[in-house]
């Protein structure tokens, strides 16, 4: 078994093999060491901003069946939301600044760059995709950008809450979602603990 690399040590042997293409033997090895989940700047920030106001009621990378469209080939049946509130249906997406093309902080490396910029519209298009097979499904879908979500958390839990509590409104009805947001100030919680 072999020790995890940290990012930091990835980031400089990505750098030190700058020229070379992406598809080299030692460039791939370093590649596929990138973890697509649990990442520290992502997924393990929002669960701690998450757990710190005290919204409950979730789930990792829970397993969700999309429903089938025109076959293209490469895409899946099912999808992994980063979070997932299953009673309220709402799938939340922490997306990396490069990896999912941030319009306002991604840069692509100089190197290879229409390969990265192919790559990065690749991505976009099946989250796009991805977003409108889980609203047919009747999931409400919220996408957090990693540099809002270390910016400004307060401001994502915000958006995350009510984003829940419109969900809930509408899956659970008024008198059903009025009672448990009642319910919930007089327990002292969030209403998106449901």
């Amino acid at each position: 078994m072999h020790k995890q690399r940290s990012k930091h040590t990835l980031q400089k042997q990505i750098k030190a093999l700058g020229s070379e293409c992406p598809t080299t033997p030692e460039r791939s090895r370093i590649m596929a060491a990138i973890r697509s989940r649990g990442n520290a700047s992502t997924e393990v920030a929002m669960k701690a901003a998450l757990r710190r106001a005290g919204i409950h009621g979730w789930r990792r990378h829970f397993r969700i069946i999309l429903p089938a469209i025109e076959a293209r080939g490469w895409e899946r049946s099912t999808v992994r939301p980063d979070f997932a509130f299953r009673a309220p249906k709402v799938a939340l997406f922490v997306d990396g600044d490069f990896w999912h093309g941030n319009p306002r902080h991604f840069r692509p490396p100089s190197t290879n760059r229409k390969y990265w910029e192919a790559k990065i519209a690749r991505n976009q298009i099946r989250d796009q995709n991805v977003d409108k097979r889980l609203r047919a499904k009747g999931w409400m879908v919220v996408r957090i950008w990693e540099s809002s979500l270390s910016a400004n958390p307060a401001r994502c839990i915000d958006r995350i809450t009510r984003i829940i509590n419109e969900a809930q409104l509408h899956h659970c009805g008024p008198k059903t979602a009025r009672k448990s947001t009642a319910q919930n100030r007089t327990q002292g919680t969030s209403p998106s603990v449901l």
